[in-house]
């Protein structure tokens, strides 16, 4: 039976193998035939564009703007896959740490609060007796947790974002010179305490500015800055910063104070019975007020002395005690608590804890040990200058202590 026409022209006709050798083979793994052309006017392709084309072994600048963030991540893309059809590829750990950097330009947000007290205080010279209120500037101070002078935490008044104030307390053992003053923040971390002059400022806005970004040879993104150029003096200033010292103030001699005990070691011994009487046998609160005139205190109705008489208060130690404790202006109950007390103030004690006061006297010496707080008194009716309080109550009774301002 023979092919109908129809059967023959179904038949398809192989070429032979010469003309199959030459027919093109469709390539699978590329774009298709003809290429697509991707568009060139997006942000991303024209930034892309212009990285790759310079070479590779020049340090690029690529400037900015606030409006431009993403294309700075397309920038880095495009420094290492120049074929978006191209099968996807591994990054370097350079180029990965470009798109980081990208990522983090596009969010700039500002830095982390920290907080920097500025040297120089409302005042510097600050009298023995302490109960002095100093006040420092400086930013971000609501997150300072403790003030300390010389290691020991003192009492913060006053908490504002711009300014700290806080109580200097007593000088040690009443002593002159220069002492520490320390910014904790809530980890016990020291504060740096800075000039004010060298503080750069790094919180502008980001918003309306323009950032120079610097790409390396191996296509990484340097840190973003302001100025580029100054990046390293800035942080020479923030190393400065770092390394400052803490506050120092100066305790100066109280005059009050200096008065009063210049009083006390004339007439421990000799008695001033020219200007007052004298009280045998009881002479110690009497003697103890006459100080507390010398220092610069007002008589008043409680308290007072004349030719034609005198109040209780001034020639009784439990009189005395009564006064004292409405003075609160000028004197504080320490009660026994020895680590405030300092030179000028004022020791009493009850010989038979019966809850009175037997004797008064003027504290003259004060020492801070390892081992406690040593005291030494000066005073009448036991004439002396320089009595260790502990020899005192070694056979019995108490003693307490008046803080004097």
């Amino acid at each position: 039976m023979t092919d109908s026409p129809r059967r023959g022209w179904n038949r398809v006709r192989r070429p032979d193998s010469r003309a199959s050798s030459r027919l093109p083979i469709p390539d699978r793994s590329g774009p298709p035939n003809p290429p697509w052309t991707p568009v060139q006017n997006t942000s991303f392709h024209r930034a892309r564009a212009r990285v790759v084309a310079l070479p590779a072994t020049t340090v690029r600048r690529v400037v900015l703007s606030t409006a431009a963030f993403g294309t700075v991540a397309a920038c880095a893309l495009g420094a290492v896959v120049t074929n978006s059809w191209a099968a996807p590829k591994t990054l370097t750990a350079a180029a990965q740490a470009s798109l980081e950097n990208a990522e983090l330009v596009a969010s700039v947000t500002p830095a982390p609060a920290e907080p920097v007290v500025f040297d120089g205080a409302s005042i510097d010279e600050i009298p023995v007796t302490g109960g002095t209120e100093v006040s420092v500037e400086g930013t971000d101070l609501t997150m300072v947790a403790a003030v300390a002078v010389d290691g020991d935490e003192v009492e913060i008044i006053d908490h504002a974002d711009d300014a700290i104030a806080f109580e200097m307390p007593a000088a040690d053992a009443g002593r002159t010179g220069d002492v520490d003053v320390t910014f904790l923040d809530e980890d016990g971390e020291e504060i740096p305490v800075v000039d004010p002059a060298a503080v750069v400022d790094n919180s502008a806005s980001v918003a309306g500015t323009e950032l120079v970004q610097v790409l390396t040879e191996d296509g990484a993104l340097a840190p973003v800055a302001d100025e580029a150029d100054d990046v390293e003096a800035a942080e020479s200033q923030a190393d400065a910063a770092d390394a400052a010292d803490a506050l120092v103030l100066t305790y100066v001699a109280d005059p009050a104070i200096e008065k009063q005990m210049r009083y006390v070691m004339k007439y421990w011994k000799s008695y001033n019975s020219a200007k007052y009487i004298v009280i045998s046998g009881a002479d110690c609160a009497n003697f103890t007020s006459q100080s507390l005139a010398a220092r610069g205190w007002e008589m008043d109705s409680g308290w007072n002395y004349s030719a034609a008489g005198y109040s209780p208060s001034w020639i009784s130690s439990t009189a005395l005690r009564d006064y004292l404790a409405t003075q609160t202006d000028r004197a504080t109950n320490l009660g026994s608590e020895r680590s405030q007390v300092k030179v000028g103030d004022i020791a009493q004690f009850d010989w038979d804890n019966s809850g009175d006061r037997d004797h008064t006297t003027i504290v003259s010496r004060v020492e801070h040990t390892s081992a406690g707080t040593k005291i030494w008194v000066a005073g009448h009716t036991k004439d002396t200058d320089y009595w260790n309080v502990d020899e005192a109550i070694a056979s019995g009774g108490s003693v307490y202590f008046w803080s004097i301002h």
